[in-house]
């Protein structure tokens, strides 16, 4: 497998509701290399974005500016290891 972009599926599961990560979201393979015990390895970073309100969190609070504490967009990056079994 050679570096480049990709697609995985990747489940979760937020206050009893389980979601994926989307095929828009990105993948990016790194690359691949043979760890010290022999096992084919490849390098992957995704980034999805979650809305809060997807998952009933409900939970803010105003600032003074007329901002809000949190927002209901949440990012989340990953890094993968993953090892290929045959």
């Amino acid at each position: 497998m050679a570096a480049g972009a990709g697609s995985i599926y990747v489940e979760y599961r937020v206050r009893w509701k389980t979601g994926g990560i989307r095929p828009g979201d990105s993948v990016l393979v790194q690359g691949t290399d043979t760890d010290p015990w022999n096992n084919l390895r490849v390098g992957l970073e995704a980034v999805a974005t979650l809305n809060r309100s997807e998952f009933d969190m409900k939970f803010n609070q105003a600032l003074g500016s007329g901002n809000v504490l949190v927002g209901d967009k949440v990012k989340i990056a990953l890094e993968i290891s993953a090892i290929l079994q045959t």
